[in-house]
């Protein structure tokens, strides 16, 4: 379904994974979890005549980082050292505000206009991720349980938040004062 050229049918195996997952999480949640990853990874290309292209405005990728970001079984992740492998993707203009990418691999992701605002980034390798004009309101990227991974002073410089809820950093990162 994934793979189809029609939107509401990937629409519909993105919540057909999604809730397979979250009614038999032993079973299945790690593979769908991998499957969503590589779906956004490489999201399925529309034939539009002689040439192939991808509509980022369709949701798919969105609907599929939705239900990555609100992965429910930590625990079983945890327990297999699993984590989210969405480096080098696309995720320009996403709104992920709230999601929680823990530990997720976002390695040379382009997060250009994503909305982070209140999103856990904590142990997340952010190295070479672009994160122009990023909306971090809020986003924690440190806490007791440890600091996200690669993240740079110039990155940070790039992004912007909301005056009064700035993002929670790690030293010696620090965030700019507008």
């Amino acid at each position: 379904m994934l793979g189809d050229q029609v939107l509401t049918v990937r629409f519909g195996g993105v919540y057909a994974l999604d809730r397979l997952a979250e009614e038999w999480p032993d079973l299945y949640h790690i593979q769908i979890m991998k499957t969503l990853c590589a779906f956004v990874r490489h999201p399925t290309e529309i034939s539009e005549g002689d040439r192939l292209s991808y509509d980022r405005a369709g949701g798919d990728v969105q609907a599929a980082m939705q239900a990555i970001g609100e992965r429910r079984h930590l625990a079983i992740e945890q327990a297999v050292e699993y984590s989210p492998d969405l480096g080098d993707c696309d995720l320009r203009n996403l709104r992920l505000a709230a999601v929680n990418l823990r530990g997720a691999d976002l390695r040379g992701a382009d997060l250009t206009n994503a909305d982070l605002a209140h999103a856990q980034l904590q142990r997340a390798d952010l190295s070479g991720a672009i994160l122009d004009n990023a909306d971090l309101s809020g986003a924690v990227f440190a806490d007791d349980d440890g600091a996200a991974i690669g993240l740079t002073q110039a990155q940070l410089d790039r992004a912007h938040a909301e005056p009064d809820e700035p993002p929670i950093l790690a030293a010696p990162l620090t965030w700019k004062s507008e």
